[in-house]
């Protein structure tokens, strides 16, 4: 990753709020947020001078009171058919403990172990 040519960094699948707060960590610089019109965050961090920057080999930037996504996925796991109504792997077949390969994965499952791979 590279430092933002145009002094933006767009971070498309953040959503913000009007009190989202955007810090980098190790610099006591604080960063301004907005929404960015095609959706996700927009951060200013033009003003920030990448010489004075802790590091130049790793950035990690605080990001506080986004907005909260409301989405669980077992749910949907379940809805696709992967998972049972308790939550556990569905059979891959009528006779799991058939002669075929014990190593077979199907959606994501190995047959032998039902661990997610």
């Amino acid at each position: 990753m590279q430092w933002p040519h145009y002094g933006h960094l767009i971070l498309p699948s953040v959503k913000v709020t009007q009190r989202t707060k955007a810090q980098m960590l190790g610099h006591n610089h604080h960063i301004n947020v907005e929404p960015y019109e095609g959706g996700g965050a927009k951060l200013d961090i033009g003003a920030m001078d990448w010489h004075s920057l802790p590091s130049f080999d790793a950035w990690v930037i605080k990001l506080e009171y986004l907005q909260t996504e409301h989405r669980n996925p077992l749910k949907e796991l379940i809805k696709q058919g992967v998972l049972d109504e308790n939550g556990r792997p569905v059979a891959l077949n009528d006779d799991i403990n058939d002669n075929n390969d014990d190593s077979e994965e199907v959606a994501g499952f190995r047959k032998d172990r039902y661990d997610i791979i």
